[in-house]
């Protein structure tokens, strides 16, 4: 399959995560039919496929894996001369319409086993799909690990929230296909698409891209601290361990630097942001840091990107338009800087607060234009993981960012201007306890 259509399969399935019950339920109905009851083969590979889709272990289903769990291939088999995942498969395939060709109305989902890939399609008929809720406040982020290795009660590791981030993005790419959700009038979600700055983001008939932080260059940075320009990282030179790091994490490097992972924060934003590109009209795109170059910021589009330029080194692109700019330098403080301070603005902002840890953070929400003047970017970060998360919530927030705008002369009903907002947050144990916006810039555009 192709890339692109691969990732939809996969996130169209571990998006039904939450329905596991009837859908096993109905796997149960169909591998115990008629249709698969000659064929123990058959009715094993079908049960294997869907249960390591539902788990989100893509990997498992690869031709050579399939073999080696199913029928005792070595994992290094010639998947050339052997060819009995494709003829399992095929079978399947067969099976299944003979199942739903005495049709099975009455399934709460169904299956089907495109040609060309071992990732199920699953359907489901009766259950009804909302759009997520938008936030009403500025809720705390997502409990996050203070350090790799480090395991606390009711706190997950490093590795346990990466797995985590990896599932809730797949969920969240999902609910691109929740076309059918109603919205009333005057509902918070209608609310959000009717002003700033969803009303320049989002174009009828248009893709609305939203760009999710590479998480895997922090963890990279945990075993050896180095800088990211958005020159290096378009050429992916953090692929290439640098010099001087320690023989036993070398192997670990390769296996990270080449793996795409994003925070839960970013996950949480982009299910919020869905919907609401589907309510507008848009065609929402999900993307992560690593799937875009330089030239899809030169074809005037609207983009939203999430977190700082550590981890998400395209925002150093649009810095050129900004007052608020995150200093960050790897294994130190992380300084604010403000250019065109305005009266009232705070100086000589620090913060030491690296996710899930406790004390001082920062946040930027800022609407700019796109590069050549054409389109709009929205950009949301933080100096860690929980400022990243109150800078969306604020995206998501009509009210509380209308009444800002407002107060910067700018209209949140007409689509025109350009703001940035910077906050504080008072982060406890990878929560944010409590925020505050320290200072507004506006441009009406006039």
């Amino acid at each position: 399959m192709a890339e692109e259509t691969h990732a939809i399969a996969m996130s169209r399935v571990i998006a039904l995560g939450p329905q596991r019950k009837p859908i096993l339920e109905a796997l149960d109905r169909v591998t115990g039919s008629p249709a698969f009851s000659s064929s123990r083969r058959s009715q094993e590979f079908l049960r294997h496929i869907v249960e390591r889709a539902l788990a989100g272990e893509f990997e498992r289903l690869k031709e050579r894996c399939i073999g080696a769990a199913l029928f005792g291939r070595p994992n290094d088999y010639d998947t050339g001369s052997d060819s009995v995942v494709r003829v399992t498969a095929n079978d399947v395939r067969k099976r299944l319409a003979s199942y739903y060709d005495e049709g099975r109305q009455d399934d709460l989902a169904t299956f089907e086993l495109p040609v060309g890939s071992y990732i199920p399609e699953i359907h489901l008929a009766a259950i009804e799909r909302r759009p997520a809720p938008v936030s009403e406040g500025l809720p705390s982020a997502a409990v996050v690990p203070r350090s790799m290795g480090e395991s606390h009660p009711g706190r997950v590791t490093l590795w346990q929230a990466i797995a985590a981030a990896g599932w809730l993005v797949a969920l969240a790419v999902g609910l691109l296909w929740a076309r059918g959700a109603a919205t009333k009038p005057d509902s918070p979600l209608n609310r959000s698409l009717g002003s700033l700055p969803w009303n320049v983001l989002f174009e009828r008939g248009k893709t609305a891209r939203l760009i999710l932080a590479d998480a895997s260059m922090g963890s990279l940075r945990e075993l050896h601290p180095f800088p990211a320009s958005v020159e290096d990282y378009a050429n992916k030179a953090f692929l290439t361990p640098p010099e001087g790091l320690q023989p036993e994490y070398l192997n670990l490097w390769k296996s990270m630097s080449s793996k795409r992972h994003t925070s839960m924060a970013d996950a949480r934003i982009a299910a919020e942001f869905s919907p609401l590109a589907v309510a507008a009209g848009s065609s929402p795109l999900i993307l992560g840091a690593r799937d875009i170059s330089l030239s899809d910021f030169h074809r005037g589009e609207n983009l939203i990107l999430l977190g700082g330029s550590s981890s998400n080194p395209w925002v150093e692109l649009f810095e050129d338009q900004m007052d608020f700019l995150f200093r960050f330098q790897p294994g130190k403080a992380t300084k604010v800087e403000i250019r065109n301070p305005h009266p009232g603005d705070p100086r000589d902002l620090i913060s030491y607060v690296p996710t899930g840890t406790t004390g001082q953070a920062y946040a930027i929400l800022a609407l700019l234009r796109g590069l050549d003047g054409r389109g709009h970017v929205l950009i949301a970060q933080g100096t860690n993981m929980e400022g990243t998360d109150l800078a969306g919530n604020l995206a998501l927030n009509p009210e509380a960012l209308s009444g800002r705008l407002r107060g910067c002369g700018l209209d949140p009903a007409r689509p025109a201007g350009s703001f940035e907002i910077l906050l504080r947050l008072n982060a406890t144990a990878g929560s944010a306890r409590s925020s505050t916006i320290i200072s507004v810039h506006c441009d009406s555009g006039k």
